[in-house]
């Protein structure tokens, strides 16, 4: 395509539209085209205008490529406006047609089909079939998402008591008693290690007489004793 430079984008519009098994066509009610550029708020304050008149009772956002979020959140807007408003989503795909013009003489003009995904929403006041794929009734969005609401506050409150335990089931205050036992634990081995210490240096300079203290004293003398009472035997004898 070096020889080519890309020129207009036409998008090609089904006249019917998604909802057609329904009876709606685009063109019948209310179509708000969504782009990229489109701002929000325009798109709302002409579609709420328009939905306000007693003749329009249904209308249709659509939106293609990159603008199927803004198409989205016009929707769920225009939901929080007015209440009790039955929706139904389609996906499907909507041709684009590129052109490219050639560069160079002799080259022919080239036109590239393209289907990009597209999103169509119904908003109606009156009922539909709740059978219908992709309807969902008023208010059901509210109700979804004050359950998910719930659920996260759920997982937010037990976090907190994970974190209050120490993530192991303990609460703090057990917690702090283990670890103060275990830096007890350690100080006294630490302090019978010292003494050890100090008592093996005190015994590096005694003979093993000495070492063995008062004991080997008594020993000795209790020896002697004995040898002076056999003495004093035999001379009675």
């Amino acid at each position: 395509m070096e020889h080519y430079e890309k020129g207009k984008v036409m998008e090609v519009d089904d006249p019917d539209g998604p909802f057609l098994h329904l009876g709606v066509r685009f063109g019948e009610v209310i179509t708000m085209k969504v782009r990229n550029g489109s701002k929000i708020r325009n798109l709302l304050q002409f579609a709420t205008k328009k939905m306000e008149e007693d003749g329009n009772r249904s209308i249709i956002f659509t939106g293609t490529g990159m603008a199927i979020t803004k198409t989205v959140t016009c929707v769920e807007i225009m939901k929080r406006e007015m209440k009790n408003l039955h929706q139904i989503n389609k996906a499907y795909f909507r041709r684009t047609e590129e052109y490219w013009e050639p560069k160079e003489e002799g080259l022919d003009r080239l036109k590239v089909n393209k289907d990009v995904p597209a999103l169509a929403v119904l908003l109606s006041k009156d009922p539909m079939d709740g059978n219908e794929l992709g309807y969902q009734a008023p208010g059901s969005f509210e109700t979804r998402r004050r359950d998910e609401a719930r659920q996260d506050k759920r997982k937010k409150n037990q976090q907190r008591q994970q974190v209050g335990r120490g993530g192991d089931g303990q609460s703090r205050s057990a917690r702090s008693v283990n670890q103060r036992q275990d830096r007890e634990g350690q100080g006294s081995m630490a302090q019978r290690k010292r003494q050890k210490k100090r008592g093996d240096q005190k015994d590096k300079g005694r003979t093993p007489g000495e070492k063995q203290g008062s004991g080997g004293d008594r020993t000795k003398d209790g020896g002697k004793e004995e040898k002076k009472e056999n003495r004093e035997d035999e001379e009675m004898r």
